[in-house]
């Protein structure tokens, strides 16, 4: 998402943000480390930007880790078994998933 926002928006002047008349949504949805992105770097400024141009609304999450019984009850979910049942399936998914890491889950 930096590359794209850094590569594609050059300027303040090139950010385009739907108006007021636009009857259709867009949504971006984009990822980052937050401790690899400084609130001086180019895209925290451009979401700063648009978050202080009211033309859109914008959201951020966080995302932590999952634990061991998260990737658990994902995986009983998904797979419709008893936990009983995904339990050690469940610790070879976090382990190798840097624990837990919930884009690779």
């Amino acid at each position: 998402m930096a590359d794209f926002i850094v590569s594609y928006m050059n300027s303040h002047d090139t950010l385009v943000v739907p108006g007021e008349k636009c009857r259709r949504g867009l949504l971006v949805v984009g990822t980052f480390r937050s401790d690899e992105v400084k609130e001086s770097d180019d895209l925290m400024e451009r979401i700063n930007y648009i978050k202080q141009s009211g033309k859109a609304n914008v959201t951020m999450l966080t995302v932590g880790e999952l634990t061991k019984i998260d990737v658990t009850k994902l995986l009983s979910a998904k797979l419709c078994l008893p936990w009983r049942h995904t339990q050690e399936l469940a610790g070879l998914v976090h382990g190798k998933t840097g624990r837990g890491n919930p884009f690779f889950v």
